[in-house]
């Protein structure tokens, strides 16, 4: 009894897909999606500054040149609010 199952795929322009198949006993099939060889460069900023936004790098897939820079969250940073009645800064 084999232990698993592996299939390459190679699809042109080069692109591999490799899938590993593992046998039923456990109940899941494990693989890899398919991703592009050489994976194309991320053109994206590398520096962020903190925000009250949700802020995404999409670099899902990507080839990274540079390490990612979180900047401190500005000295002048603060939250103001208004409730009908008074102006609040945090």
């Amino acid at each position: 009894m084999a232990c698993c199952r592996i299939k390459v795929n190679v699809i042109t322009p080069p692109i591999i897909a490799v899938s590993v198949i593992m046998p039923s006993v456990i109940g899941v099939d494990v693989g890899t999606p398919l991703v592009p060889y050489p994976a194309p460069e991320y053109s994206g900023a590398y520096e962020v500054t903190p925000s009250q936004e949700t802020q995404i790098l999409e670099t899902a897939g990507l080839k990274m040149t540079d390490n990612v820079t979180v900047n401190p969250i500005p000295s002048n940073y603060g939250l103001i609010t208004w409730n009908g009645a008074a102006l609040t800064v945090s």
